[in-house]
C-alpha cells in the first residue's frame, strides 16, 4: 500500500538480516508509516498459547543502521522475493517497478508496473505472479515484460480503500496466499488460478501471510494484534503475542 516515509527511509538500502544461530537479529523502525484507522482494526482474538520458537537462539539486537548493506535502489522498496540465484525481486509500488537484483546486489533489470506491483511469488518457469494493488487482482508476467500475460484472480476493489497488499505461495498445498487487504479477509486460490476460498475474516488489513511449521497460515496485519493464526483448513484466527502494524 502507498505510505509515507521520512528522507532517511527514502534512501531505502536492502538489508541483510537473519535470525538463527550466529546470525544477527535487527529491530527495524517504520519512520512515518501510516497508523490504521480504528475502522481497519480487528475484533477482539483469543490468544495462542506460547510455544518453543527459535527466537530465544537470536543473539542480542543491533542497531538496523549497522546491518550490510545489499543495495541501495532509490525511491520505496517494499516487498522482496528470492530469487534462484541467490539474487532478490524487489517490488516498488509508491514508484510502480520491480527490480531484479543479482546475488551481488547489482540491478539486473527494472520493469514499469504502472499497476502498483506488490507482493511477487517467483515460479520454475521464469513467470512471476504479482499482487497489483490498483485494480486490486493478482496476475502472472513473463519479464523482462510487465505486461500480464494471465489474470489468476481479481478482487472487487473497495472505495477508499487501498487494494491487495501481497502475495505469497504456499507449496506443498498447491495454493496462493492471498491477504484481502480491503476487506479484512485470508482468501487462497490454486496456484495455476481458479474460484477463491476464504479461510478467515476479521482481520482489520492484512498484508501478508506465511505457513508455519505447524502447518497453519500466520497472517501479519497493519492493526492490532498484528499477528495470528489460522488454521490451514479455515477457522477463527488467533493472536499471536500483541503486536501491531506489521
Amino acid at each position: 500500500m502507498r505510505r509515507a516515509f521520512s528522507t532517511a527511509a527514502v534512501a531505502a538500502a536492502v538489508l541483510l538480516a537473519g535470525c538463527a544461530p550466529g546470525a544477527p537479529s535487527a529491530t527495524a523502525s517504520t519512520p512515518g508509516r501510516r497508523t490504521p484507522s480504528p475502522s481497519t482494526a480487528a475484533s477482539t482474538l483469543p490468544s495462542a498459547t506460547p510455544g518453543v520458537h527459535g527466537l530465544s537462539s537470536c543473539p542480542a539486537t543491533q542497531r538496523e543502521d549497522a546491518l550490510p548493506v545489499l543495495a541501495r535502489l532509490g525511491g520505496a522498496p517494499d516487498d522482496l522475493a528470492p530469487a534462484g540465484d541467490g539474487g532478490l525481486w524487489v517490488s516498488d509500488e509508491a514508484n510502480n517497478r520491480i527490480t531484479r537484483l543479482d546475488a551481488r546486489g547489482t540491478v539486473v533489470l527494472r520493469m514499469i508496473d504502472a499497476r502498483g506491483p506488490e507482493g511477487i511469488v517467483p515460479q520454475p518457469d521464469g513467470t512471476l505472479i504479482v499482487a497489483e494493488q490498483l485494480p486490486d487482482r493478482v496476475v502472472v508476467i513473463r519479464p523482462p515484460s510487465a505486461s500480464p500475460i494471465a489474470v489468476l484472480v481479481q478482487l472487487q476493489p473497495v472505495g477508499g480503500r487501498a487494494g491487495i497488499d501481497s502475495v505469497e505461495a504456499d507449496r506443498a498445498g498447491g495454493r496462493l496466499l492471498i491477504p484481502d487487504s480491503p476487506r479484512g479477509a485470508l482468501r487462497t486460490a490454486p496456484l495455476g488460478g481458479g474460484g477463491l476460498t476464504t479461510l478467515a475474516t476479521g482481520l482489520g488489513r492484512p498484508v501478508d501471510a506465511a505457513v508455519g511449521p505447524d502447518g497453519a497460515v500466520y497472517v501479519a496485519a497493519e492493526n492490532a494484534p498484528g499477528l495470528t493464526r489460522v488454521p490451514s483448513s479455515g477457522g477463527p484466527p488467533v493472536a499471536v503475542g500483541s503486536l501491531a502494524n506489521l
